[in-house]
């Protein structure tokens, strides 16, 4: 009676090691860098999607400030109603900022913090990396995305 039950329980240990193998070696993780580099300004929320797959979260009724500097040399400041989508991947987090029309206007990559990262921060003994209040340009610039080539 007690070998059956060994034998049962090896069993259940058995499958479910090789569930777990399955899933992990089957799933393949669509948010990186290289699908990041694939996202363009005028693109609709469809086609980042066939890329990314479904968004694991979004901020609605967002508000971008974009500075361009002018011909006359003065910077021009324009407010933008935008709504964003957030697609959260094993190495990286990406936001994407898209106008109300359903158009990319803009996109941002970080890099997602392990626990001892986290720790490390919280205890003061890594710096963290300066936050800017302007969301990357597409392909890692400052500002807002160009649409002309």
């Amino acid at each position: 009676m007690k070998r059956r039950w060994l034998i049962a329980i090896g069993a259940m240990v058995v499958l479910a090691g090789i569930a777990f193998v399955a899933a992990f070696l089957f799933t393949r993780d669509t948010v990186t860098v290289e699908n990041f580099e694939k996202i363009a300004a005028g693109m609709n929320e469809d086609a980042v999607e066939a890329i990314l797959g479904k968004p694991s979260g979004s901020r609605d009724g967002w508000r971008m400030t974009t500075k361009e500097l002018g011909p006359d040399d003065i910077w021009r400041e324009e407010i933008l109603d935008t709504y964003a989508r957030i697609w959260h991947g094993s190495a990286i987090t990406i936001t994407v900022y898209f106008d109300m029309n359903g158009a990319v206007m803009n996109a941002e990559k970080e890099d997602r913090l392990t626990t001892i990262e986290r720790i490390q921060r919280w205890l003061g003994m890594e710096e963290a990396a300066p936050t800017s209040l302007m969301p990357y340009r597409i392909h890692g610039g400052v500002g807002p995305v160009s649409t002309s080539k």
